[in-house]
């Protein structure tokens, strides 16, 4: 269960069982090796050791940091569960989901079909499978989040949101001129041009980062990768939720434009753009 700059390890309930050793932490607090680019570590408080079967613990034991001087544990799990404080910050992946519910919400105050035929909440259990921190700096990792993140926020496009009239709103059509299929990123590209005015490059913010998740997406399905721990895996994951969200933030301003969307209550937090954060 990850929430970001904590979270915690259990075995799930189908698979429980009194009779096997099994290992329960109940707050790991996520930290960072000191270096020139991140790098990632857990801490957990040794009363949760303490509590783990001797066999458990030695498997601990064994990934522990020799030098924990270099290592850095995050503000927030500090002061959450140290010093009883709340986290004013916003986890990136929490923000990025409450930015298409509100998208949804602005299309259907526009009247037109939901841009996302799928959205979730930012509750663990409501978030998808593997949409989380990368722990583990491997190449498998790396591309198994880029599939659920291509899932959630590419493939989910709904093209039926760019297809109907609506107050200053034009739909556009299926096929091009010459009775070739759209894909959704094409319509949504033509959508907006067609349907908005903006002060920034469309295709810069919105457009190439959605087509990066593709083309990252690709790379497994059609080409032989090794399974190679790679510490660049890190700064990798946060580019690319860096640079999703922006393009979904994006989407979201300029429907916020359209006079029928002024009643969709926002965040603050999200408009402000304030403490939203990768953890």
């Amino acid at each position: 269960m990850d929430n970001g700059y904590r979270g915690t390890i259990c075995v799930r309930d189908e698979y429980y069982n009194v009779e096997v050793v099994s290992e329960y932490i109940k707050d790991y607090g996520m930290a960072y090796i000191d270096g020139e680019t991140l790098n990632r570590a857990i801490a957990v408080f040794v009363i949760d050791l303490t509590k783990l079967y001797p066999k458990i613990q030695m498997m601990w034991k064994g990934f522990e940091l020799e030098e924990q001087s270099k290592c850095r544990v995050n503000e927030g799990f500090i002061k959450n569960l140290l010093q009883g404080e709340w986290v004013t910050d916003y986890w990136i992946f929490h923000a990025l989901l409450e930015e298409m519910n509100i998208i949804n919400k602005q299309c259907e105050a526009i009247e037109i079909p939901k841009l996302f035929s799928h959205t979730y909440g930012t509750f663990y259990t409501d978030m998808p499978e593997g949409y989380r921190n990368i722990l583990l700096a491997t190449l498998k990792n790396y591309y198994d989040f880029v599939l659920v993140l291509e899932i959630l926020v590419v493939h989910n496009i709904s093209i039926k949101a760019f297809q109907k009239d609506s107050l200053f709103i034009k739909g556009i059509a299926r096929k091009d001129d010459n009775g070739n299929i759209k894909g959704s990123i094409v319509m949504l590209k033509e959508w907006i041009n067609n349907n908005t005015k903006t002060n920034f490059d469309v295709e810069k913010v919105i457009i190439n980062p959605l087509r990066h998740i593709r083309k990252i997406r690709q790379v497994p399905a059609h080409e032989l990768t090794n399974n190679s721990y790679d510490i660049e895996v890190f700064e990798k994951q946060k580019e690319l939720m860096i640079d999703t969200y922006g393009a979904l933030r994006a989407i979201r301003i300029l429907l916020m434009n359209h006079p029928l969307t002024k009643d969709v209550e926002i965040p603050d937090f999200l408009i402000e753009s304030k403490n939203i954060v990768f953890y």
